[in-house]
């Protein structure tokens, strides 16, 4: 069942969403042209002024989503601080970030092992870059959905879409210098 008393703007997004993932499905095509629908939503002003739930599910404040449905597709607004990066972590599946306010200093990380030991793993960081309001970037299917994010020098906002829901399902944090790997599920207020 979807999230209830879904914001009109959220509703023809997620419509939007499902028609692609109908039409072209979750690869690399279909992730291509969600990322450009979900730039639009960057700079729809009522759903990015509006009172709402942000949170930080990576420091405690997990917030309910703005949108849920049985397939698990679910859109979440975030906020990024500038004291803490986030730690080292996948979500077990896609994702796309859409950047409305502030500047979010993002990290790209690639898992170097097999993936086979939970506990062990070998993390490399490949890239890293500044986006700013209107910026998106794909977080690839797993196993390389492997990302850290920080609010670049202030406070940053961003929709976060995930194809499964991120906010119960299991994550791994990873540690590049000791080369481990913890699982973790995020704790529900």
């Amino acid at each position: 069942m979807a999230t209830t008393s879904v914001h009109p703007s959220v509703q023809a997004f997620i419509t939007d969403v499902k028609a692609i993932i109908a039409e072209h499905g979750d690869g690399p095509d279909g992730l291509e042209r969600i990322a450009a629908r979900m730039k639009e939503l960057t700079q729809d002003t009522e759903l990015t002024k509006a009172d709402g739930p942000v949170g930080n599910v990576h420091h405690g404040q997990q917030v309910p989503p703005l949108y849920h449905d049985e397939t698990g597709l679910t859109l979440v607004r975030a906020k990024f601080g500038p004291d803490h990066n986030t730690p080292i972590h996948n979500h077990f599946t896609w994702g796309i970030v859409a950047v409305y306010e502030g500047k979010d200093n993002y990290q790209i990380w690639r898992r170097l092992d097999d993936g086979d030991d939970e506990g062990h793993a070998e993390v490399e960081m490949v890239d890293e870059f500044i986006m700013g309001p209107g910026d998106v970037q794909i977080i690839p299917h797993p196993p390389q959905d492997i990302h850290a994010q920080q609010g670049a020098g202030e406070d940053t906002y961003e929709f976060v879409l995930f194809g499964a829901n991120a906010m119960e399902g299991p994550r791994l944090y990873f540690d590049p210098e000791k080369k481990t790997a913890t699982r973790t599920v995020p704790k529900k207020n």
